[in-house]
């Protein structure tokens, strides 16, 4: 203390004294582990003196060496001790959630560490050259299934052909695009001289958004017994013992008893038909989940698919749910097959069958039936790749303006960009590689309505039948529901019509709600006729109640707005109508004015009758007390402003989350101002300014405000837009306009995803990783079993020679004899604070990419 007083002073000493101090009062007790030792006596003695001085409490603890012995002389890591080899630093694992080690750049790791390239096989690829002439391309889109004729020599499409896509028997829409698509053929003798068929559908994306497919077992194995939250509500589910850890080690083995009683009890007390098998940590060592499908098959003879074979992704609750949703739909893309196999022998096609995947690419129709969850998304996928083959820009964004949607994507470096961290599809959270695309409901046949509480006018999200197509199609009787509309105030009604499908209301004459006008597409081979066949048999494919025949006599009969069917059927309100089957089964189809009628009461585009949308625009008018002209133009106006914010959201989020930006009232009116288009002045006369001087009289807006503009903002994208779809001419080149973007609308737009079908490749991705072990070993994860070597030389080799075999195997299953496999590997090294460079791991990408040839071959 007298020290501290001359150093610091009086003031100054007590102080630091009382902070030394301190530890007095944050203790409360004093205690002695009785190890053993020989002292044991004078070290308690002194715990029980240090108690009293402090009045603290005291306790006396049994205790042993045996930590300290595992601290001299374990040779691994485990949840009591950090074994760090020799050359091994600490660092914090986000994986282990604490410490772990990873040698530093030269403990046997090269000073290069870095991305390489290796060409694993002959550059020449080994691939048959199989020449085929003629392809077949298919796309069974949402509202649409296009067909096209592609002739590889020449590089060109023979025909094309729409139909109206028919989701309860996609079969059905494809005979009648190919109907027409046979009539169409020039020089080409017949459909029969077709040597390859690639089909893209949105068969699986639709059976997992409606929940339709088998009755799917789902078998767990985590280890701690607890069910993640994404899994909670799958049913029947049960959690097995079984535990690999995250470094793939095997914790707790498998019982195969226990799965074999797992398994019987779900076949017959739950009826599952089909199985899902994940593991915690299946995606690095997947050997549990391999022995617990085999066992599955052995016992069943049934269907198991495993999360690793999907997904080489962590996160073992979004690995089970894609596996689950595989193994549910399996069935459907059988039948799906099936049925498509026997159209197409029925126009003596003899060809084999090339499915697109969510990324573009294509697999073989007997790898599809049993990795069905991969062609979610295959239409837009082949949109994107159609683009990029009628352009061939490597660097530009693609637009798909459908009937329903409207997809964006990008192409960079030649590449399409992809989601490797998987799609959302049906509110499911998946591993399913697809394109990163940004889709929003704005279609050529969206549903445009007066909304005053959403400000407005209002376009989409759902998808109607034009009004100028039912004036077609139900000439004077279609003014029956407009007249009921004009006699009563639109703010109370749904401003829709319903119309019974039949052969009379076929869609047919004209087929698709727009024609690109530099192809030789034909309007009168068409489409919504396939719904006919139902109605004329008068067969539903339901049990129908009597409401529901009621309606469907009343729209033969003639169009019905919703309001009247509900007063005919006695029903409070519209939304009690049990119209929802007869919708989803085609028998029945609601109408309402659409962006396509808008061209067509403008004149830009006419195939359908336009009165009937030119009277709705007129109900609109008086409701909304604005000039129909005005209503028009406002309209496409909107159109436009909305699709190129839609340009712009794709580009920006890129850069920020977009959950972040819709916290952001300033970022969005700053958006929004960007594609606001520039406001038109008139310039008047001013008596109270003065001669000469004038002042700006903005035109007023739909909103009724009549505000002067103040300022602008603008954006310029660097890279074209390529516009595909029916509709696209009309829309993009104007929203391209207010961002200052090129716009390149090819020929044969219209077909660009059938045309992507036809023509893109296969490819085959695998990626391992290898990491430190916590002996100073090197571990590879992404196979089965537990690959450890002692140098990293050694363990690059293996893991070469075994993606390079693994890869090609995949690669013949999918169609193509392609031998060349590209390797790329990375290493992931961390500086820290002391200049030392730490190796975290290596990852090793296999991709092999190749034309379907051995399909051609019938030898997959």
């Amino acid at each position: 203390m007298p020290r501290l007083e001359k150093k610091y002073g009086e003031d100054g000493g007590n102080r630091i004294i009382d902070f030394f101090s301190t530890w007095h009062h944050n203790y409360q007790r004093a205690a002695f582990i009785d190890t053993g030792s020989d002292n044991a006596a004078t070290f308690e003695k002194e715990a029980k003196e240090m108690a009293r001085e402090h009045n603290w409490k005291y306790e006396r603890i049994q205790g042993n060496l045996s930590l300290m012995t595992k601290l001299v002389t374990q040779k691994h890591s485990d949840s009591e001790i950090l074994f760090v080899p020799p050359g091994h630093f600490t660092i914090y694992s986000p994986f282990k959630n604490g410490l772990d080690s990873a040698p530093s750049i030269g403990s046997g790791i090269p000073e290069n560490s870095g991305t390489r390239h290796i060409l694993y096989g002959d550059e020449t690829g080994g691939e048959n050259k199989l020449f085929i002439r003629y392809g077949l391309g298919i796309d069974a889109g949402g509202t649409y299934t296009d067909a096209v004729v592609y002739d590889f020599q020449d590089k060109k499409i023979i025909c094309k052909n729409k139909a109206l896509t028919t989701k309860w028997d996609f079969s059905e829409g494809i005979d009648n695009a190919l109907s027409g698509l046979a009539a169409k053929l020039d020089y080409v003798p017949s459909l029969s001289i077709i040597e390859l068929v690639s089909v893209s559908t949105t068969l699986a994306t639709n059976s997992i958004v409606e929940g339709e497919g088998q009755k799917t077992g789902l078998i767990i194995m985590n280890g701690n017994g607890m069910v993640p939250k994404g899994l909670i509500s799958h049913s029947p589910r049960y959690n097995i013992k079984g535990y690999i850890n995250i470094s793939g080690k095997e914790i707790e083995p498998v019982d195969e008893d226990e799965i074999r009683t797992v398994v019987r009890q779900m076949t017959k007390r739950d009826g599952v038909t089909a199985f899902a098998v994940s593991g915690f940590a299946g995606s690095i060592n997947p050997a549990h989940e391999l022995a617990v499908k085999k066992i599955v098959e052995e016992e069943t003879g049934m269907t198991a698919c495993c999360g690793h074979e999907l997904s080489d992704l962590l996160n073992f609750a979004v690995r089970a749910q894609t596996a689950v949703l595989n193994a549910r739909i399996i069935p459907r893309m059988i039948k799906f097959f099936r049925e498509l196999g026997e159209v197409l022998d029925k126009r003596g096609i003899k060809a084999p069958l090339m499915v697109v995947k969510g990324d573009g690419t294509l697999m073989s129709d007997s790898m599809a039936s049993k990795r069905p969850v991969e062609t979610t998304l295959s239409g837009p996928a082949a949109s994107v790749a159609g683009a990029k083959m009628l352009t061939g820009l490597g660097d530009a964004m693609v637009v798909d303006i459908g009937g329903t949607t409207t997809d964006i994507a990008d192409i960079c470096d030649d590449t399409v960009e992809v989601c490797e961290s998987g799609a959302n599809v049906g509110g499911f959270k998946t591993h399913v590689k697809a394109l990163d695309m940004r889709t929003s409901g704005l279609g050529g046949d969206s549903l445009i309505r007066w909304k005053p509480a959403e400000g407005g006018f209002v376009t989409g999200p759902r998808r109607v039948a034009p009004l100028s197509w039912a004036g077609e199609m139900f000439k004077n009787s279609i003014n029956i529901p407009l007249s009921y509309m004009a006699q009563h105030s639109m703010l109370h009604l749904e401003q829709v019509i319903y119309v019974a499908m039949s052969k009379n209301s076929s869609f047919a004459d004209k087929n698709s709600s727009f024609e690109n006008k530099n192809s030789s597409f034909d309007n009168n081979n068409s489409s919504f006729d396939n719904n006919k066949s139902q109605c004329e048999k008068n067969i539903f494919p339901f049990e129908p109640t009597e409401d529901e025949k009621r309606i469907h006599d009343l729209l033969l009969v003639r169009p019905h707005t919703p309001e009247e069917l509900a007063a005919n059927l006695k029903c409070l309100s519209t939304i009690f109508l049990p119209i929802k089957r007869l919708e989803e089964s085609g028998l029945v189809q609601r109408c309402g004015l659409t962006p396509t009628d808008l061209l067509h009461v403008r004149g830009d585009f006419t195939i359908w009758n336009p009165e009937p949308a030119r009277r709705m625009i007129d109900i609109m008018s008086i409701c909304t007390k604005k000039e129909p002209s005005d209503i028009i133009e406002n309209l496409m106006a909107d159109i436009h402003n909305n699709l190129a914010l839609e340009l712009l959201k794709k580009q920006l989020f890129k850069d920020i989350p977009e959950d972040d930006f819709q916290k952001s009232p300033v970022a969005q009116h700053l958006l929004r101002k960007i594609v606001q288009p520039e406001k038109k002045y008139e310039k008047k006369a001013d008596a109270k300014l003065g001669a000469g001087r004038f002042k700006n009289e903005q035109q007023t807006s739909m909103s009724g405000l009549n505000t002067k503009e103040r300022y602008r903002l603008g954006a310029t994208f660097s890279c074209p837009v390529i516009g595909i779809g029916a509709p696209v001419q009309h829309f993009l080149p104007k929203a391209g306009k207010l961002l200052n973007a090129e716009v390149v609308i090819p020929p044969d737009a219209d077909v660009a995803n059938a045309i992507g079908a036809i023509t893109s490749h296969i490819m085959i991705k695998q990626k391992v990783i290898i990491r430190p072990d916590s002996v100073g070993n090197f571990v590879v994860e992404g196979v089965a079993g537990n690959q450890s070597f002692s140098e990293i030389s050694d363990a690059e080799s293996w893991c070469l020679n075994y993606l390079g075999q693994s890869v090609r195997t995949q690669a013949a299953k999918a169609g193509t004899s392609r031998q060349t496999v590209n390797m790329e590997i990375n290493d992931r090294v961390v500086d820290t604070g002391n200049g030392l460079s730490l190796f975290l791991e290596r990852s090793i990408t296999a991709s092999l990419t190749g034309s379907p040839d051995l399909a051609i071959a019938g030898l997959n």
